[in-house]
């Protein structure tokens, strides 16, 4: 089977990255071929898809003032091609995408929710929700990484209408990558200077969604209790100076540390003693899995989908919640340490890249 997958971007740390990474890394490829039609993308992340055999084909950014010129592209891109399934995470522009395919000979339009928000930009906002009308009416298939994601991008409502089911298909992980190792810890906790302080952290793009500020607030009541507590913010994003200037003026910055972007970023999760996910929304919650498998106690918001929580060790607690009672919930798990209890092989990739090529022959059948 020929499949073409349509994103905005392929980068490091990017949600939708991961999932389309994780899958072909560990898919039957004499089964299911990908191929890709993006914006943009970091050179690693092509050179690594190409070792696959992917095809990675580059698309103009649709815009007001390049609308023919994009619909010319996409027309003639699917004429010169020949695919059997459409497999679109770049919403926004799947009503031209599926249309044009479906002129093209295409049979099946696959539509790909990873989000329950449109934008943090309320402009953004107000445009994505247009933009996503029409899909629920074109598309052929809907697919979403949690139940959450698809209901919010497609509608319980819209899907009993057309009589279309709901296929999840979730972010997964390789399992192995993510277990604890203690030589790893010890290696990167040196490489930060830490030694036996307690620390917290996150890891993913610093951007308003995670809610880092809110995380720095608790995190300020933590260092009260325990005066040599770290803070680590595994990423990087359009907020780094804004949150450092935050904690120089809690004058807690000698506490925090800013990683940047890492390559390796499931040896991380091995310097923490607690994981903090105070996200205001989530399509999936990907690190907290990761959290999870590595034993970590995680501290989460009640905005996260409910299908990663597979550790005793996950807490759910609501924003509305005091940030002292955050910091007590972390200080505390943080102190019991890791839980090493054995967890379903639901989410790990090489069972959910078996369940994805099913889900394909299905469409084809």
């Amino acid at each position: 089977m020929k499949i073409l997958q349509i994103s905005d971007s392929l980068k490091q740390r990017f949600g939708v990255t991961s999932f389309l990474y994780n899958y072909n890394s560990s898919i039957d490829r004499s089964k299911v071929n990908f191929d890709y039609l993006i914006i943009d993308a970091e050179n690693e992340i092509v050179s690594k898809l190409t070792e696959f055999g992917c095809k990675i084909f580059y698309m103009p950014k649709l815009s007001l003032f390049n609308i023919y010129e994009f619909i010319r592209f996409i027309d003639q891109f699917f004429k010169k091609t020949n695919y059997d399934i459409i497999h679109s995470h770049f919403y926004q522009i799947d009503a031209i995408c599926s249309n044009l395919a479906f002129k093209n000979g295409i049979k099946y339009y696959i539509s790909h929710s990873h989000n329950t928000k449109y934008s943090e930009n309320k402009i953004r906002s107000i445009r994505n929700f247009f933009l996503s009308v029409p899909i629920k009416f074109m598309s052929t298939h809907f697919c979403a990484c949690s139940e959450k994601a698809g209901n919010f991008l497609f509608g319980r409502k819209v899907l009993s209408i057309r009589k279309k089911k709901l296929y999840i298909i979730p972010n997964s992980i390789d399992y192995k990558k993510f277990y604890f190792d203690e030589n790893i810890r010890k290696t990167i906790r040196k490489q930060y200077g830490i030694k036996n302080e307690l620390v917290f952290g996150s890891v993913g793009s610093l951007k308003k969604q995670k809610n880092h500020i809110f995380m720095i607030k608790v995190f300020k009541l933590i260092i009260k209790r325990f005066p040599n507590s770290k803070l680590v913010f595994i990423g990087d994003g359009a907020l780094r100076e804004k949150l450092k200037k935050i904690c120089i003026k809690l004058k807690i910055e000698n506490h925090v540390i800013f990683t940047g972007t890492v390559k390796d970023t499931w040896n991380y999760y091995n310097m923490l003693d607690c994981f903090l996910f105070p996200s205001l929304f989530e399509g999936f919650g990907l690190s907290l899995l990761e959290a999870e498998i590595n034993g970590l106690p995680c501290i989460c918001s009640d905005k996260v989908p409910s299908e990663p929580f597979i550790s005793k060790r996950a807490y759910k607690l609501s924003l509305y919640n005091s940030k002292k009672k955050w910091a007590d919930i972390s200080i505390e798990q943080a102190n019991i340490g890791r839980n090493f209890e054995k967890v379903d092989n639901y989410f790990d990739i090489s069972y959910q890249a078996k369940m994805l090529t099913n889900f394909y022959k299905g469409l084809m059948s």
